[in-house]
């Protein structure tokens, strides 16, 4: 117990070390507000109805919403290929736009800027409590189990099961589908016995039903073996949509011949 106690310790003392290292990165506190003060009074210009843009004008949340998943798709492939000069402004215009949707919103009387802000002040404070209420945790998987709970205590009379269905339907289906998989892994009353070989052999069987001639039935295998390989990849802790992308650039890169280009070549048939 006292080892336990100790190594406790010594990783929070290590963890502030850093932080503290951090925190000299950091522009101060009020001079953030300053630069966000100008951002949201020009995004109110914009939208100002006497002498605003008329292309702002005339947007509402649903015909920003492409712009909003371009926007963050652009961001995230900025670091993923750790091209730090193109960070500032893929966050920046990420930053506009949630700003801009918020806005929006407000003149439409369906949130509150202020209430968006305190919300989830609230919420990271209230999901936090081993930050901000003292309660002692042994380790990251603990911390993710009482965020799960607390989510799950904030929705009035919601079960686990309604839980589930809060996995965002918009997002791509990998990635939702490995969301679910996490979940359950979270909410699970019991030990999650993970059998690589039997997975293996329900995917060699969806496999030999590939043949089939039915298209509905010949989806519906396909849908099951993306599952299973989904699920293989979560147990192994494996970011399969990252291992994807990195595929995929693997194929881009080796093209080099464009009277070469045929899908079988990729796959040796």
């Amino acid at each position: 117990m006292n080892k336990l106690i100790a190594r406790h310790y010594k990783y929070r003392i290590t963890a502030a070390h850093k932080h503290s290292k951090i925190l000299k990165k950091e522009t101060p506190t009020a001079e953030i507000l300053v630069s966000l003060k100008k951002l949201i009074d020009v995004i109110k210009h914009l939208r100002n109805s006497y002498f605003g843009c008329q292309w702002d004008l005339k947007q509402d949340n649903h015909s920003l919403i492409e712009a909003l998943v371009e926007e963050t798709f652009e961001a995230v492939q900025s670091i993923e290929d750790k091209k730090k000069e193109k960070l500032s402004e893929e966050f920046g215009d990420l930053l506009f736009l949630i700003l801009m949707h918020i806005h929006i919103a407000e003149q439409n009387s369906i949130v509150k800027f202020d209430n968006v802000i305190k919300g989830i002040t609230a919420k990271l404070i209230r999901r936090h409590p081993h930050i901000f209420a003292g309660l002692n945790v042994s380790s990251t998987d603990e911390i993710l189990l009482n965020w799960e709970t607390i989510k799950k205590s904030e929705k009035e009379n919601q079960s686990g099961i309604s839980v589930l269905h809060d996995i965002p339907r918009s997002l791509p289906a990998l990635q939702r589908i490995l969301r679910l998989f996490d979940k359950i892994n979270r909410l699970s009353k019991t030990k999650n016995n993970y059998n690589l070989s039997e997975a293996i052999n329900i995917l060699n069987e969806k496999i030999n039903n590939l043949k089939n001639d039915d298209k509905n039935k010949l989806a519906k295998e396909l849908s099951e073996i993306l599952a299973i390989i989904a699920y293989i990849a979560f147990m192994k802790k494996i970011k399969l949509e990252e291992e994807l992308q990195k595929y995929i650039n693997s194929i881009l890169n080796s093209i080099n011949d464009e009277n070469n280009i045929n899908l079988n070549n990729f796959f040796k048939f």
